[in-house]
């Protein structure tokens, strides 16, 4: 059976006590970023950039009170 990441998210990481998914959070991010493949680092902002800051910027809850 191959897992996918939302099965596995809820098959196993949900149970997990929430210092062990903060731990396996960074875990993951750590290694992403230690691949330059994955890590982008600029300080140009793209288009794109700014459109995805203000999509989620615009969908977040406490926003609207």
């Amino acid at each position: 059976m191959e897992l996918n990441a939302e099965d596995l998210y809820n098959n196993i990481v949900k149970k997990l006590s929430p210092k062990e998914r903060l731990r396996l959070a960074a875990m993951i991010l750590n290694e992403l970023l230690a691949d330059d493949e994955y890590a982008e680092f600029s300080d140009n902002w793209s288009k794109r950039d700014f459109h995805h800051l203000t999509a989620f910027a615009l969908s977040q809850e406490h926003w609207s009170r």
